[in-house]
């Protein structure tokens, strides 16, 4: 049976927005200024082109829809995106991670989501302090053809890196890995948007190198993984993109492994453990050095751009044709091999030249 086509209406929290128009369509994708687009008409908006799976599905969401939630909720949202999407195997779009992880991925500052709307129900993201919105004008990238573009290439990817217990019976080397990688891309968008302890953001800065080894590492057999030879791919990776001017990224990758190396390792807690001698603070940890913050922001930045450059790449090269057995094999061949490090920068720089950072 064929999958049909279905789409999902995303609400957006911010601040001040750039869109002057009630409606801007983007091809098959549509803006909304929520600013100027009452409750009560949004609602008969959205049925008209989200329609419910099943009566069932029908008759919860108009329920939500007549709740004091989605009232107080549509009052804080400014602007939203109607998304086009291809069901999987006929299942309809369900899954607020792969909204998060394709809006933080394209944006260059965290988009907050106040709820969506598919075909099976109205989804919230609570709205507190744990989400701060943080600069305005999120919806400004998104009014471009680059987005449509990246929506084109990359929105179906992330939908089928979801589990379904149909799928991933045939999933390959590769489709567990970006599937782990994916999972490791949210946890990091998500511990980055909100506060953090002194503990939050060694763990982050473990799970960044954790999703660079996920997905440029070729298997345990091969041994292959440390601080140098993840650079060294990176690098092979994204020398087109940085023009080979990569010696600021090389040095910032070394010192995210010394930094996450002394959390894992010892010497942060030693330098906890002397200072919580001298504290009477019993159910807080201990103020030590704070990490760089500029390190940890050009890194999430960096970790999204990779990611998304080799799901980009999943399933368009023909691993058979390259005799790899996954995509970090080709990296790997590219380190050497001149003609292939060209097909991968072409690649590279397609997906990278779209998002605006």
């Amino acid at each position: 049976m064929k999958s049909k086509k279905s789409k999902v209406f995303i609400a957006i929290r911010d601040t001040k927005i750039a869109l002057s128009e009630n409606i801007v369509s983007l091809e098959n994708i549509e803006l909304w200024n929520l600013n100027k687009i009452e409750r009560n008409e949004f609602i008969k908006k959205i049925q008209r082109v989200i329609k419910p799976f099943n009566d069932n599905c029908r008759k919860n969401i108009e329920k939500e829809f007549n709740e004091n939630r989605f009232s107080e909720i549509y009052d804080k949202v400014k602007w939203g995106i109607l998304l086009p999407y291809q069901e999987r195997n006929n299942i309809a779009f369900n899954s607020y991670t792969v909204l998060r992880v394709f809006l933080n991925i394209f944006s260059p500052k965290d988009i907050n989501i106040g709820f969506y709307i598919s075909c099976y129900e109205v989804k919230y993201e609570e709205i507190n302090s744990k989400f701060p919105i943080s600069g305005n004008c999120h919806d400004k990238p998104f009014n471009s053809l680059n987005f449509t573009k990246f929506h084109e290439n990359i929105f179906q990817k992330l939908i089928n890196l979801e589990w379904y217990s149909e799928d991933i019976k045939n999933w390959a080397y590769d489709d567990w890995k970006f599937h782990m990688a994916y999972m490791l891309v949210e946890k990091i968008i998500s511990d980055y948007a909100k506060p953090r302890s002194l503990i939050d953001w060694q763990i982050l800065q473990t799970n960044i190198i954790t999703l660079y080894e996920c997905i440029l590492t070729r298997g345990d057999k091969h041994k292959d993984n440390g601080k140098y030879i993840t650079a060294q791919r990176i690098e092979v990776l994204l020398s087109s993109y940085f023009k080979n001017n990569f010696d600021d990224e090389r040095k910032n990758i070394k010192d995210l492994y010394r930094f996450r190396n002394k959390f894992i390792h010892g010497v942060y807690y030693e330098k906890m453990k002397k200072v919580a001698e001298k504290s009477m603070k019993v159910y807080k940890y201990p103020e030590i050095s704070l990490p760089d913050f500029k390190l940890i922001e050009s890194q999430v930045a960096l970790s999204k751009k990779i990611f998304i450059t080799l799901l980009y790449m999943h399933g368009k090269i023909n691993l058979k044709e390259y005799r790899a057995e996954s995509l970090a094999d080709i990296i790997y061949k590219s380190i050497i091999d001149i003609n292939i490090r060209e097909k991968v920068n072409k690649n590279t720089d397609f997906i990278l030249n779209l998002l605006p950072y």
